[in-house]
C-alpha cells in the first residue's frame, strides 16, 4: 500500500502537487490539457518546470488552481489512500443516493472534466464547495 505523506506534500510547489496527485489518479498530460483547454506540450512544460509559456492566459492558471482543489477532493474521498484515487476519479453514480448529485455523477469526474473543460472545473468545484 502506498502511503500519502502529507508533511512532504505541503512542502511541494504547486506544479509538483498537481503532478503528484495527477499521477496518483492516473490523469495524463493530455487529459489535463483537455480540462484546461490547452495543448499537452504546454501541460508537460508546466508539470516539469512550474511555469507556462507567455501564451497561456490567467484563465488557465485559475483553472489549474481549480483542478488542484478537485484532485485534493478526490484524495479526501479516497481517505488519503493514493491507490484508491483512480477509482474515485473514474467512478460513476457514486452519489446516486444524494439529494443533490454533482454534475459529474452520471459520467464520472474524469470524463466530465475532459468533456466540459474549464467550465466543468468551475462547476465541479462549486458543487464540492457547497457540500
Amino acid at each position: 500500500m502506498q502511503e500519502f505523506d502529507s508533511s512532504a506534500f505541503v512542502q511541494l510547489k504547486k506544479h509538483e502537487r498537481i503532478k503528484l496527485l495527477a499521477e496518483y489518479a492516473g490523469v495524463t498530460a493530455a487529459e489535463i490539457g483537455a480540462m484546461l483547454e490547452i495543448t499537452e506540450p504546454q501541460v508537460a512544460e508546466y508539470l516539469s518546470r512550474g511555469n507556462f509559456s507567455e501564451a497561456v492566459s490567467q484563465n488557465v492558471t485559475d483553472a489549474l488552481d481549480r483542478l488542484l482543489s478537485i484532485l485534493g477532493f478526490t484524495l479526501r474521498l479516497s481517505d488519503y489512500d493514493p491507490e484508491l484515487m483512480p477509482y474515485f476519479w473514474q467512478v460513476r453514480e457514486y452519489f446516486k443516493e444524494s439529494f443533490e448529485k454533482p454534475p459529474w455523477d452520471e459520467v464520472g469526474l474524469a470524463d466530465y472534466l475532459k468533456a466540459q473543460g474549464q467550465h466543468g472545473l468551475t462547476e465541479a468545484l462549486n458543487w464540492i464547495r457547497r457540500h
